[in-house]
């Protein structure tokens, strides 16, 4: 029996001395460094304070300090984290306890290197990593555990200046403003756009046709996040109004006039001045480039279809035909107004706040 036991015991030894050691404790004191939001800052400070964490790095026999940036982001509150490595991870959480929660997981790495050091590190998700920060392989392990799922925004607000080329052969300048909701995987919303053309009548005379637009259409888009920058396929319908009207005044002398008033005079053509309203269709895609996490500048190409506008010529007649011999040029026996176009190409560029 005797034997048994000391066999036992000598067993007993041996796979302990086999076996992984536990957990060490820290030989040096954790330390966390937050800055950012001074109200956030002084409540976190005193929550890592109560669970032993330093906030000091001139505390004796400190480890390397983990750096944490805090600011309000409207309910939550988002943390981005320096490790000791260079590592960058930010993350968005709802409440300051589970804030200081993370930073001290951040912290303690000696509690978790045992587990994390017998798994295979899997690929980092898009988006997780901090805005310009380049995960190093020895923040592998890390990175698996502290990512943020992307930002998306709410609702997003957009203005843009546009180059339209139309059907007729013109070319339109106009400005739009656009805003959406985020419902699902959509950003659903709608977009005002003004525009502009001039186009002259008569050269010798001065006779010019402005023609203006406004367009007022209900979207849809369906934003695709890339690792720096977003695409959004999209559709709008609604409704829009044009105008066409003369500006500039006819130049002409008593002896062109070729018919003339009972008095003598000659009397102008009566100025156009004419609206029509229809239908809008409208399709494109929109890329944008983040500034920050809430401003993108826009680039952006719209195709649109017109439906049921004047597109044939507005014809006046023109009294002043000139000399009977055409010797002073002017032998038109009316003006031609342009029609509206029956379709545009848009392209444009613009500034969005809101990343939906």
């Amino acid at each position: 029996m005797k034997r048994v036991a000391l066999a036992a015991i000598g067993f007993g030894a041996a796979v302990t001395a086999a076996a992984p050691p536990l957990a060490a404790e820290p030989t040096c004191e954790p330390v966390a460094i937050v800055d950012g939001d001074p109200a956030l800052v002084a409540s976190l400070q005193s929550r890592l304070v109560e669970r032993g964490i330093a906030i000091d790095e001139a505390t004796p026999d400190a480890c390397p300090a983990v750096r944490a940036t805090v600011v309000r982001d409207g309910a939550a509150v988002r943390i981005t984290v320096i490790e000791p490595s260079g590592a960058a991870v930010a993350r968005d959480v709802t409440t300051e306890e589970i804030a200081a929660t993370w930073i001290e997981s951040r912290v303690r790495m000696d509690v978790g290197a045992p587990l994390l050091a017998a798994r295979v590190p899997v690929a980092v998700p898009r988006g997780g990593a901090a805005p310009g920060a380049a995960p190093s392989p020895a923040a592998a392990d890390t990175m698996m555990v502290a990512v943020a799922a992307p930002r998306r925004d709410p609702l997003s607000i957009a203005v843009a200046i546009e180059s339209s080329f139309a059907g007729d052969g013109t070319d339109w300048r106009s400005y739009s403003l656009a805003a959406c909701a985020r419902i699902g995987p959509l950003c659903v919303g709608a977009l005002g756009r003004l525009g502009d053309n001039e186009a002259s009548v008569h050269d010798d005379m001065f006779i010019i046709a402005k023609r203006s637009s406004r367009d007022l259409l209900l979207t849809a888009s369906l934003p695709i996040r890339g690792r720096t920058f977003t695409i959004a396929p999209n559709v709008g319908a609604g409704v829009g109004w044009m105008r066409t009207r003369q500006v500039g005044e006819p130049l002409f002398g008593p002896d062109t006039c070729t018919d003339p008033t009972v008095d003598g005079t000659c009397e102008l053509p009566e100025p156009i001045n004419e609206a029509t309203r229809g239908l809008r269709l409208a399709a494109g895609v929109t890329v944008s480039l983040p500034i920050n996490a809430r401003v993108a500048f826009d680039f952006g190409v719209t195709g649109e279809l017109l439906a049921g506008g004047h597109t044939e010529l507005y014809v006046r007649d023109n009294p002043f035909d000139g000399m009977a011999d055409g010797s002073d040029g002017y032998t038109d026996d009316f003006f031609e107004y342009p029609g509206e176009p029956d379709r545009f190409f848009r392209a444009g560029i613009g500034l969005r706040i809101g990343l939906p």
